[in-house]
């Protein structure tokens, strides 16, 4: 009976739904709206006293109609029919009761339309009535409403984005058509949501609990390793397609890979098809970390082309920095890091040259005079100063000469001193006290 039921309720609401758009306000039925006030509000109360039954009789009477009512109406439904849904334990009315409330959501998005509240009460309540499913076309349903709920960052509990991970993986045991790297995307998405809603050094442990269950239903869906994407991709690495790039950046984003040349050569071919500054980065930095700086210096240098904030142009400049000092290059070091100071990151910059001043004491020692060789820490001292960088002044005034040794050169305190070879900088001679 329940069945034939709820055929002739879908029947029924594909035709209203074409029938009208989003109202504004409510759209009472002509000649009933005082009866259809009146069950609306014992649908309300019965519901809000536990009796979903009763309301849904007041529900399906509303819905015959008046099915342009407003929004609420369904709301209302979906609430009516989770909460049967829950407690019925007859298993095909269960699953009729778990059907009804997500259409009614269905009905209410074609309507009304979706807003991001209803996108997180759909995918919690779908989720709620049909985790149980295993059918081909329960995890489809639910699959497709928890993506789109968490790819448009809708507000969800925990359970519900781990809930996502775990369809993913029932839906691809089953056979469905799921890709690699929808997996991946998948894994990644739900870690970001589960950071945004699991906040606070309180909830450190909470929040690694549900990233370790993500993790596992991750490897159940897909067994990701090294090994399995060399075998996959190395043969082309050469001759990689940007999309393929992308796929192959995506899997190893994922997976403890020390292969580098299958990551550069999968960001170059990416880079063909979608060059962005992230992306210019991580190939620098890998070549930074293979001691390839010429290279890493040109896709620092690209990377201009794509900055658009100060910040981000600051960070190229200091990356540079650090490639020029890699290639002792001090002099053009240091110009890279006074460029990122014009820009904002006065800290981070002056800091930089001021480690470039300390680490050059050998370089410019000349054994001659003991005032003039330690003037280089004067110097990093000045530059530490600029950074407010406390720590490293201590530490290069420890270094200072000291005042006997002003003395004993005849030196007075104050006076100019021109520093020689790259740091040709002038700093006014002082002595430490021990």
């Amino acid at each position: 009976m329940m069945r034939s039921l709820l055929l002739f309720y879908l029947a029924f609401f594909m035709l209203a739904a074409n029938s009208a758009n989003a109202q504004d306000g409510w759209k009472w039925p002509a000649g009933k709206e005082s009866e259809a006030k009146g069950i609306y509000e014992k649908m309300g109360t019965a519901l809000k006293g536990g009796d979903a039954n009763s309301a849904r009789a007041q529900l399906v009477w509303l819905l015959n109609e008046a099915p342009d009512l407003s929004p609420e109406l369904y709301e209302q439904g979906a609430k009516v029919y989770r909460e049967l849904a829950l407690k019925e334990e007859g298993s095909m009315l269960k699953k009729t009761y778990a059907d009804s409330c997500v259409f009614l959501y269905d009905v209410r998005k074609q309507k009304f339309g979706a807003s991001d509240e209803m996108l997180a009460d759909h995918a919690s309540d779908a989720y709620a009535v049909l985790k149980k499913y295993r059918s081909l076309s329960s995890l489809n349903y639910l699959h497709t409403i928890l993506k789109e709920a968490v790819e448009k960052g809708a507000d969800l509990k925990p359970d519900v984005l781990l809930g996502y991970m775990k369809t993913t993986n029932y839906f691809k045991s089953k056979g469905a058509p799921v890709s690699d790297i929808e997996v991946v995307r998948c894994f990644k998405a739900v870690n970001e949501g589960l950071e945004r809603k699991i906040t606070g050094a309180a909830n450190k442990k909470v929040l690694a609990k549900y990233k370790h269950l993500n993790k596992s239903y991750f490897n159940k869906a897909l067994p990701l390793t090294c090994e399995y994407v060399q075998s996959k991709y190395q043969a082309k690495a050469d001759a990689l397609t940007p999309e393929e790039g992308e796929e192959v950046l995506t899997l190893l984003s994922v997976v403890e890979c020390s292969d580098k040349s299958l990551f550069l050569k999968a960001s170059e071919a990416m880079l063909k098809g979608k060059p962005s500054l992230g992306l210019l980065n991580k190939i620098a930095a890998q070549m930074m970390d293979s001691k390839n700086y010429d290279k890493a210096l040109e896709n620092y240098k690209k990377g201009f082309e794509f900055a658009k904030t100060d910040a981000e142009k600051a960070d190229l400049h200091l990356a540079m920095a650090s490639a020029y000092a890699k290639k002792k290059q001090k002099a053009q070091a240091r110009k890279e890091a006074l460029e990122a100071a014009k820009l904002g990151s006065a800290k981070k910059a002056y800091t930089f040259v001021g480690d470039l001043y300390m680490g050059s004491f050998l370089q410019l020692k000349q054994g001659k005079n003991r005032v003039h060789d330690h003037a280089i820490y004067i110097a990093a001292y000045n530059m530490y100063k600029k950074a407010g960088n406390s720590a490293g002044m201590k530490k290069a005034k420890a270094n200072w000469p000291k005042k006997e040794h002003l003395f004993s050169y005849s030196i007075k305190e104050g006076t100019p001193y021109k520093i020689g070879g790259w740091v040709g900088t002038t700093v006014k001679l002082v002595g430490r006290q021990y």
